[in-house]
């Protein structure tokens, strides 16, 4: 079966400081030679709303899609321990089962 994979990525590190383009740009690469194709999305802000805040906070973070035939849990588990020390913040991935139309 077919899965749509989103890796969720926060513009800014948890000091509030801006990832260099340079990191998203890595990624991308990555991800085009490991599948040959990706799609990236700028998603300003996502809007998450927290148990002990009474306001939205808004984040921005980049929406990487990749559609693969064969989900190999333990690659993309690997790929993200190594994503997150360089942004700072624990990534989330995750892979949603596709059914075509």
């Amino acid at each position: 079966m077919e899965h749509l994979v989103q890796i969720l990525v926060p513009v800014h590190d948890r000091n509030g400081e801006t990832v260099p383009t340079a990191a998203f740009d890595d990624i991308r690469h990555h991800l085009k030679q490991h599948f040959q194709s990706v799609t990236a999305h700028v998603r300003m802000p996502a809007e998450r709303l927290g148990s002990s805040e009474a306001e939205p906070r808004g984040e921005e973070l980049v929406v990487f899609e990749i559609f693969c035939e064969r989900l190999d849990r333990c690659w993309w588990h690997d790929f993200r321990r190594h994503l997150e020390p360089r942004f700072g913040a624990k990534l989330h991935v995750r892979a949603l089962p596709v059914e075509k139309l």
